[in-house]
């Protein structure tokens, strides 16, 4: 795990009746926080929202090898495959080209087969060769009908021992019978494979058939509060585009953590040492902000580390409307370029950058690096610390939660 970093904490495990704190109780819990990245922003919450508390919405089918679009009713008939002639390789999963095979007389029927474009893998070396009329398809599905016929029947089988076996026991015993189950089944797959295979592996090998390219998906992303649309890509398969894309990364000010000591980060922190560490707020939308920075008082079960923010408050200009490469270089603070080019030269001979003033580390057009002091204990095995974060604009007054992990105590 890679020390140190922050996380952003997304309140929806919180108990919406707990009131007595003004700490969430669930910050703790390592399953609510997640890295910026992965997070959405509800416009109409004014809200966070992580993959736990979205709701996903198919906005098209389609196949990845020729972006053809399916609708769900041919989606379901079909298997969830594509009803063209695209196939995957059964030994490496890579996708394959149909080719002509030569004729012995020229009166002969011309034939094809399937091969792999990376391993080259043949279906005709397995004696499977395909003609024109009927469907590619449809020649591949009647090679697959005996392993599917066989699949319908164990999966029947396994049902009516499981009904048969319910009804003889009453429901005390209902609960023991389910987890001993658990314990001893193995995979459908695996029990068919035992039953079917032996130890020849060119046998194996003969019985390998083209996987049929399987669908893929297109999804929206809406709030569970309030039904909001968060992610609404390009209905079209051949398309790249969003309609709407609500990213949490584009409405929230991005920190980052890193430490102050040019020697590397140890893997272990000391107890009761003092460490110093350099917290980087950088402003992301086009308008100023001005951010406070706020974390626990010290607590001896919760929060038994010591944490001292050196200058909490402070205004970010905006971010730029236009980025350039010298854009992204005035975003980046000194500390974090670690090659020089033509481009670091000619912003470093700007000027734009102040250092040691008010308690600023170091300070850039939509930037700030502040520090930040740390005494851990080892009376808790993480040092966890949470932040909060507040900003505000013209008529915006956001608060959100982060945690720095920055490592392990002794």
């Amino acid at each position: 795990m890679k020390y140190p970093r922050i996380e952003v904490f997304c309140p929806c495990m919180e108990d919406p009746d707990n009131t007595s704190s003004n700490v969430p109780a669930t910050i703790w819990d390592r399953n609510s926080c997640r890295g910026l990245e992965w997070l959405y922003f509800c416009d109409y919450c004014q809200s966070l929202r992580c993959p736990r508390c979205i709701q996903e919405e198919i906005i098209c089918r389609y196949c990845p090898n020729c972006l053809f679009e399916v609708t769900s009713q041919t989606a379901k008939a079909e298997e969830n495959a594509c009803s063209r002639n695209c196939f995957d390789c059964p030994l490496c999963k890579a996708s394959m080209r149909v080719i002509s095979r030569e004729r012995q007389n020229e009166d002969d029927a011309p034939t094809y087969e399937l091969i792999c474009n990376h391993c080259e893998w043949k279906s005709g070396d397995q004696n499977m060769v395909f003609t024109r009329h009927p469907s590619l398809v449809t020649q591949v599905a009647e090679l697959e009908a005996p392993t599917k016929t066989r699949f319908k029947e164990l999966q029947k089988y396994n049902h009516q021992n499981a009904v048969e076996q319910l009804t003889k026991e009453n429901t005390s015993t209902f609960t023991k019978i389910i987890d001993k189950k658990k314990r001893t089944k193995m995979p459908l797959e695996i029990q068919t494979q035992e039953l079917d295979s032996d130890n020849d592996e060119d046998d194996n090998t003969k019985k390998l058939i083209p996987v049929r390219r399987r669908l893929r998906t297109k999804r929206a992303k809406r709030c569970m509060g309030c039904r909001q649309m968060l992610v609404r890509p390009e209905s079209k398969p051949t398309s790249i585009g969003f309609k709407v894309r609500q990213l949490a990364m584009n409405h929230l000010p991005s920190l980052a953590v890193t430490s102050h000591s040019t020697e590397s980060y140890p893997s272990i922190l000391t107890n009761g040492a003092l460490y110093t560490f350099r917290l980087t707020v950088s402003n992301i939308i086009t308008t100023p902000i001005k951010v406070t920075l706020a974390t626990l008082p010290l607590d001896s079960e919760n929060h038994p580390h010591k944490v001292t923010i050196i200058s909490p408050t402070f205004d970010l200009g905006p971010a730029p409307e236009l980025w350039d490469e010298a854009s992204l270089v005035r975003g980046v603070p000194s500390s974090s370029i670690v090659r020089e080019t033509n481009t670091t030269k000619k912003v470093f001979m700007e000027g734009d950058r102040e250092s040691g003033t008010g308690g600023i580390y170091e300070r850039g057009k939509n930037w700030v690096t502040v520090l930040m002091e740390i005494v851990p204990s080892a009376s808790v095995p993480e040092v966890d610390i949470p932040l909060f974060v507040s900003y505000s604009a013209e008529d915006l007054n956001i608060g959100f939660w982060t945690m720095a992990r920055l490592g392990q105590t002794n």
